[in-house]
């Protein structure tokens, strides 16, 4: 049994593996090429909010910050679902951003 649940384990980290490489250019062609096309952005965003990884929460993230330049009011839709789905590493993300932050004030 555990060596079953070991095997689907490495299935999914697989999975989420190949979909990261698989959306990473595209996040970053979007990004590079600054493509305005909601309806293209948000069907990536919602495509790796589904990767469980951090480099998956990282990727989703920069694109929504993108997104953000575009429409503002969903860009913040999806960062407070992204909060809700991801409150460990969003947690750890804003604890960057605060250390960041006042390093910048001195």
């Amino acid at each position: 049994m555990n060596k079953e649940i070991m095997e689907l384990a490495k299935e999914l980290f697989n999975l989420y593996e190949e979909a990261y490489n698989t959306y990473k250019p595209q996040v970053q062609g979007i990004i590079d090429n600054h493509i305005k096309n909601a309806d293209y952005i948000e069907n990536i965003i919602d495509r790796t909010m589904d990767i469980y990884t951090d480099k998956g929460f990282y990727l989703c993230l920069k694109l929504i910050l993108y997104y953000r330049q575009i429409n503002y009011a969903k860009a913040r839709d999806y960062i407070r679902i992204l909060s809700e789905q991801r409150k460990d590493e969003y947690n750890e993300f804003m604890e960057e951003v605060k250390k960041e932050q006042k390093i910048l004030k001195k």
